[in-house]
């Protein structure tokens, strides 16, 4: 039976890191929130990139990835450059070409089950000028404004107590695995009674009610993972920051979370669809495609669960006017995402194809890992 020492031996890809520039920080926070859960925290450098929570000889982790945490300081960085919530003096085809360079690291980790192909993403990050740097030294922002800091740690903040959510959703009380519990928390936000939008919340719970029960548990855990990071929010600032301050930096720290994972997840399905076209696999291109329909509609209905729900929360707590938007949203991301798909698919997919004529699925992964510092 696999230990967790094992369990990371196995999946760690830096054992001796550079780079950690949240560290002090995120290691304080599962003290900040001892006592609450029946967790134990760990950190790790993995190709798996999302944070996740594993279950060892009856012991709950939750694995905190700092991959994760370096890309998404990139991802923060360039969204808000984007949006011009950061006064910054950067030309617009270079942040497109930062945003580009973001999803071929990314796409070097989650197509690791095609090696060809996560090999192509690196050589196109290296032949386009490696602008991220290497793995182990992936930043060099340590002079950014400090409100951008801190939208990056709370996100991660809450990324991390959204997996908390998981082990927590099924101590529910109700039937039906909790969803009468979940309910039963809802209506407790008096605000959603009278308000258009907690109608909209409630319709879309009772519909994902006959359907798959695994969006009312991702739901629930965004739910339980808003209420934690507006109180520890609140606890950090206090009457240091004023409510419209304290309502940004908690919508942007949730939204530009959610809006990280659903990037690196549509990239991931895209760029296998049309890898799949180009092997001429049919079988395995309409798997994908359907799951491509599926996960989007979740990311849908996700994306907008939680948008109304931070918004309405966070405006109640911080006595804010509800009928205007604090949270600045950009197609700039999806804009880069296409013009990949339109204009680099043919030398990307062509290179992963030499790549498996020349090499060995372990050499694929060696010259990945020498490319990138994974080692």
């Amino acid at each position: 039976m696999m230990d967790i020492n094992k369990y990371l031996t196995r999946y760690t890809i830096l054992h001796e890191p550079k780079y950690d520039r949240f560290g002090k920080i995120i290691k304080g926070f599962p003290q900040e929130i001892d006592g609450k859960y029946s967790s134990n925290f760990v950190e790790i450098y993995s190709t798996f990139i999302f944070p996740r929570r594993i279950k060892l000889n009856g012991k709950q982790y939750i694995i905190i990835d700092h991959h994760f945490e370096n890309l998404f300081a990139h991802y923060s960085s360039a969204y808000l450059c984007a949006v011009k919530r950061l006064e910054v003096d950067i030309d617009s085809e270079y942040l497109k070409h930062i945003m580009k360079s973001i999803i071929m690291i990314s796409q070097a980790s989650l197509q690791e089950e095609i090696p060809g192909l996560a090999l192509s993403f690196v050589q196109e990050y290296v032949d386009s000028g490696a602008v991220l740097g290497k793995y182990d030294s992936l930043l060099h922002l340590f002079g950014k404004d400090t409100p951008l800091n801190e939208t990056e740690i709370f996100s991660n903040m809450f990324t991390i107590l959204h997996e908390i959510g998981h082990i927590r959703y099924n101590d529910l009380q109700g039937n039906e695995n909790g969803f009468l519990g979940f309910q039963d928390m809802l209506k407790s936000v008096t605000s959603f009674d009278a308000s258009e939008s907690g109608q909209n919340i409630r319709d879309m719970l009772m519909a994902l009610k006959a359907g798959d029960k695994t969006n009312v548990e991702e739901l629930y855990c965004d739910f339980v993972a808003v209420l934690e990071i507006i109180d520890i929010i609140e606890k950090v600032f206090g009457s240091n920051m004023s409510s419209l301050e304290k309502t940004t930096i908690t919508i942007e720290s949730i939204m530009l979370s959610i809006g990280f994972q659903a990037l690196l997840i549509q990239n991931k399905l895209y760029w296998q669809s049309l890898y799949y076209q180009y092997q001429n696999m049919k079988e395995r291109t309409e798997k994908v495609q359907e799951t491509i329909q599926k996960k989007f509609s979740q990311l849908q209905v996700r994306g907008t669960f939680l948008y109304t729900l931070a918004h309405e929360l966070v405006c109640k707590k911080h006595n804010m006017d509800d009928t205007k938007s604090y949270f600045a949203k950009s197609s700039a991301f999806d804009d880069a995402s296409f013009e990949m798909f339109h204009f680099y698919s043919d030398r990307i997919l062509g290179r992963a194809l030499w790549n498996e004529q020349h090499y060995s699925i372990e050499e694929m992964k060696k010259i990945r890992n020498q490319l990138l510092g994974w080692n």
